[in-house]
């Protein structure tokens, strides 16, 4: 006596479905780009925060102003 398998999108029906709709695994590569936009998402709110902290000195050592700082820090990490 054969045992029968049905299939769905080609892989056998235990395979595909385990209680949820069968999904694509994300691949490493699309992982590795998310963690490294996080990554940079980090650096850029921890730089815009130690920017706002600078004096008026340091500012102007390095070519910029007050409302230039205020500008660049009230952006939303994720933006460029």
């Amino acid at each position: 006596m054969s045992k029968q398998i049905s299939f769905f999108r080609g892989q056998p029906a235990a395979l595909s479905y385990r209680g949820r709709w069968p999904m694509s695994r994300p691949s490493a590569d699309s992982l590795i780009h998310c963690f490294e936009t996080l990554i940079v998402w980090q650096d850029r709110a921890r730089m815009r925060h130690r920017l706002r902290g600078l004096d008026d000195y340091q500012l102007k050592d390095i070519g910029l102003t007050r409302a230039d700082v205020e500008r660049e820090a009230s952006r939303p990490f994720w933006r460029a």
